[in-house]
């Protein structure tokens, strides 16, 4: 399995036989996330930085990350989830996977975003984690 952004990249995307939707499929958290690096200490920063911004994916990403920090997870722990925006709400879906993928726990939330959106889906995926690791923590902690 590759992801579809990989196969692009290679110019290969014709060989793709199935793209899976994240209704069926959650992906890794953050998957297609992109950070860039800068000198804080150079002027132009913060012009560079809010021209390059998506801000929905900013926010779908915060919620992400405080959703798998939350759970304590790295690359290696099975974690996926998924946040998007619509409209004005978050939805987020996420879910832990026992090592052997034959049990696994899950959980949802949508979020009317108010003024600070992405303290708002920071704080909501902290509250998802921790709440599901509740009922997981015996995956988690192997």
């Amino acid at each position: 399995m590759l992801a579809l952004a990989g196969l692009k990249r290679l110019n290969l995307q014709e060989r793709a036989t199935a793209v899976f939707d994240p209704e069926v499929w959650l992906p890794a958290l953050a998957q297609g996330a992109l950070a860039i690096e800068m000198c804080k200490d150079d002027v132009r920063c913060p012009l560079v930085s809010e021209a390059l911004n998506h801000s929905p994916s900013a926010i779908a990403l915060a919620c992400e990350r405080s959703f798998q920090a939350a759970l304590g997870g790295s690359c290696r722990t099975p974690i996926a989830g998924y946040a998007w925006i619509e409209s004005n709400l978050l939805r987020f879906r996420g879910e832990v996977l026992a090592l052997d993928g034959r049990e696994w726990e899950e959980t949802s939330i949508t979020l009317e975003l108010g003024p600070d959106p992405a303290q708002e889906a920071a704080r909501a995926g902290r509250e998802a984690g921790l709440a599901l690791k509740a009922r997981t923590r015996r995956w988690l902690e192997l």
